[in-house]
């Protein structure tokens, strides 16, 4: 059996300030139950693909739809259900911390989030939201979601080619609204 994720036991919520001094806790379930995987993990499993032109039948009671916003298997099933947009735009990233693990940066982020590894942290800034959790092979995952008009898509995806600038103004709000660690891991300034 191939262990692709970290057991999550344990969901924080935390406040963020204005001032970023303080991040109370708002909520913690120490009943989570999460599985924390990465998704080039999820897709090296070793699986078996036949192609073949026949069709098969298989009877079920539940189907999970796990291909994308622009799920093919959704519209077949669904083909009158419009997605809509929920408000919110995300960035994410993954931080491989492996041969740094001592690093000023990490050891000040495990200060700040203790219960990595085992803990799924979101942290709530007004019109603003942060998940960030620990995966395996010593790699920090983060997303942080903004609240903004609906952007511009082009064609069925949901997701596009971002500008320097653009990434440059995500970086200068990190340093605004997040605690100065999970700012450094955004920024990938986490070894200097």
């Amino acid at each position: 059996m191939h262990v692709i994720y970290l057991l999550v036991t344990t969901a924080i919520n935390n406040a963020t300030d204005g001032e970023k001094v303080v991040s109370p806790v708002l909520t913690r379930d120490e009943e989570f139950n999460f599985r924390a995987a990465h998704w080039t993990d999820l897709h090296g499993l070793p699986c078996k693909v036949v192609m073949t032109n026949d069709t098969i039948e298989i009877t079920g009671d539940l189907l999970i739809a796990a291909d994308g916003c622009g799920s093919s298997i959704r519209q077949s099933f669904l083909p009158d259900l419009k997605l809509r947009y929920s408000g919110y735009c995300a960035w994410r990233g993954v931080l491989d911390f492996s041969g740094r693990e001592n690093s000023e940066a990490i050891l000040g982020i495990k200060r700040t989030y203790p219960d990595l590894g085992k803990c799924l942290y979101f942290d709530l800034g007004s019109g603003t939201h942060s998940v960030f959790d620990e995966l395996l092979n010593k790699r920090l995952n983060w997303i942080w979601y903004i609240n903004q008009p609906e952007p511009e898509l082009k064609g069925n995806s949901v997701t596009m080619k971002v500008s320097s600038k653009m990434i440059q103004g995500m970086h200068r709000e990190a340093d605004k609204v997040w605690l100065p660690g999970l700012a450094r891991i955004i920024l990938h300034r986490c070894m200097h």
